[in-house]
């Protein structure tokens, strides 16, 4: 095989001798290309569970890649349809996100357990599901 096209490795590493996982950019391997990122706030309410679901609009007319986390407190993330138990004081606290894209939006709400805002961070790829 042909070995050309876009290889980068840190400083001190010689380009044409480095094994693929010692590069830090290689065109050999696919790679997202991401069409939107930002953030939003997610507010849970006094009394409540849950988020509204929050709605992206992408205009990609597909349901495209994407990847959600959001912050629970400075030093938490936690990745969509991932589920992450925190034991302060012994108590577990359930905390979910959950995401899904179509044709029009990229929507997510999340179930932190408890009221306060939540930032939430996407990014949408223009590679589809």
């Amino acid at each position: 095989m042909t070995n050309y096209g876009i290889k980068i490795t840190a400083s001190g590493d010689d380009v044409s001798t480095a094994v693929d996982k010692n590069l830090i950019l290689t065109s050999k391997h696919h790679l997202w290309k991401t069409a939107l990122q930002g953030s939003t706030t997610l507010v849970i309410g006094g009394g409540e569970t849950q988020s509204q679901v929050a709605q992206i609009s992408h205009g990609l007319s597909y349901a495209p890649m994407f990847l959600v986390y959001a912050e629970a407190g400075s030093s938490k993330k936690f990745l969509a349809h991932a589920n992450a138990y925190d034991t302060p004081s012994g108590y577990d606290i359930d905390r979910n996100i959950y995401s899904w894209s179509n044709t029009t939006n990229l929507n997510f709400w999340i179930h932190f357990g408890s009221p306060g805002s939540y930032l939430a961070y996407y990014y949408i790829f223009y590679d589809s599901l």
